[in-house]
């Protein structure tokens, strides 16, 4: 259809385009618009849908032919704006917010005029190329580098329906064995809420319990009893007990050898749903480099969050991503057993244990978040603008070797996987060309 632009009108957050429809295309798609109203058009005297045409259009009101067409074509309306190099330069988001018709036209000599509104993309305020540049200290950096043990441990949690355990046949606790133990925690002689536990099987060096509880089993043997002494963490979750010191009293009931079972390419396949990676070793530094540019990401966005402000939040925006998020949280809200959050709401109003979140605090919480995720996205936006980056060819190989190969049997389907989601993963690329700027710095 080809459109054209009568006004564009520039309003503080809004812009109006006000376009004239192309008069052969309209009329094409009137005669769709009555051929779908005479299959369905019933009058006295004949069987429905088999209304003669030059009697149903005697009875058929124009207007309101005229009325349907324009609806009908609203959508590839706005894509055909959306298309136009003045759109581009109006700095407009891509999703309408206001529909009106200005002229109708006759069907015959003049053409419909509409006028389509949309929101304008924010403006920064007070977040700078320098205030990206430098938003991570080398300091933070090493911080969010993963530590190769916690990467193992993590890597054992997923093979542990495959591991072998075994009677040990020496009695002694050491590092890596399996301990069953009770154990009662108390702190100012007061027993810890659920700070006990009975035949509890604890890995030595696993980390799950408080630091330096497990280095404390080691060398003891089966029957041994002994007074362990930790101190909670200053971020321990129950604030009640964080920071101070504790004392378990445990007994070791017996103590099991472990094997894992060695990392094969089929395994990993299996377990990690990653494929082309052959070996432990592998595996560790795809999950390193995973987790330090995830955490990278995550770092940079809080960075944003905090420093960075636009000058208003899209209503269209704002619209669109709650719905997201409100359609993810229907999923999880069905894991505890409810079909939809007016059930889970109107549950946990009831008291229902372990529920305390409120409808309102639910809905702010999740408001936040749509703010937070659309500042965070014009700020990339405006960056990647900025240092005027873009997606060559051979960043797309780059990505599929690095990035898609994990997932995908070979390179062609990898490449065929990113060319069917081009606007997607060319985000993604964008965003780790903008974090490399920071690693540079």
């Amino acid at each position: 259809m080809k459109l054209k632009v009568i006004k564009i009108t520039d309003h503080e957050q809004i812009v109006d385009f006000e376009v004239e429809l192309d008069l052969s295309d309209f009329s094409s798609q009137v005669k769709k618009t009555k051929e779908k109203i005479y299959q369905s058009y019933s009058l006295t005297g004949f069987r429905k849908g088999h209304v003669p045409h030059e009697i149903a259009d005697k009875h058929i009101n124009n207007e309101s032919v005229l009325y349907q067409t324009l609806y009908a074509l609203n959508e590839k309306i706005v894509h055909e704006i959306i298309d136009l190099e003045s759109f581009t330069n109006s700095k407009a988001l891509d999703t309408a917010i206001g529909y009106q018709i200005i002229n109708l036209g006759d069907n015959k000599t003049i053409a419909p005029i509409v006028k389509i509104s949309f929101e304008k993309i924010p403006t920064i305020l007070n977040f700078t190329k320098n205030d990206f540049e430098h938003s991570l200290t080398k300091s933070d950096l090493e911080k969010i580098t993963p530590e190769k043990n916690k990467i193992q441990s993590q890597i054992k949690q997923i093979l542990k329906k495959h591991m072998i355990v075994t009677l040990k046949s020496e009695q002694v606790a050491a590092n890596g064995d399996l301990v069953n133990i009770d154990f009662t925690g108390y702190i100012d002689d007061q027993p810890i809420v659920n700070g006990a536990g009975k035949n509890y099987e604890l890995e030595i060096g696993s980390k799950t319990f408080i630091d330096n509880f497990e280095q404390q089993l080691i060398n003891l043997k089966k029957g041994d009893k002994k007074e362990i002494f930790v101190q909670f963490p200053s971020n321990y979750s129950n604030k009640k007990y964080a920071g101070k010191k504790a004392k378990f009293d445990v007994v070791i009931n017996g103590i099991k050898t472990i094997k894992y079972p060695s990392l094969t390419k089929e395994l990993i396949e299996k377990e990690f749903n990653l494929k082309n990676i052959d070996n432990e070793s592998n595996l560790i530094e795809y999950f390193k480099k995973n987790y330090f540019e995830n955490n990278l990401l995550k770092k940079v966005n809080d960075v944003i969050a905090s420093k960075a402000k636009i000058s208003y939040y899209p209503q269209s925006l704002i619209k669109l991503y709650m719905q997201k998020l409100l359609a993810e949280e229907e999923r999880k809200i069905k894991n505890y057993g409810f079909s939809t959050l007016d059930e889970y709401f109107k549950k946990i109003s009831d008291g229902t244990k372990g529920f305390d979140k409120t409808k309102d605090d639910y809905y702010q919480q999740l408001f936040n978040e749509t703010k937070k995720h659309i500042l965070i996205g014009i700020v990339y936006e405006n960056l990647i603008e900025q240092y005027k980056l873009d997606v060559s060819e051979e960043d797309k190989k780059k990505f599929v070797k690095d990035k898609l190969l994990h997932y995908y049997e070979d390179e062609k389907t990898a490449t065929q996987e990113l060319n069917k989601n081009e606007i997607y993963y060319k985000t993604i690329i964008l965003k780790s060309k903008l974090l490399d700027i920071i690693l540079k710095k």
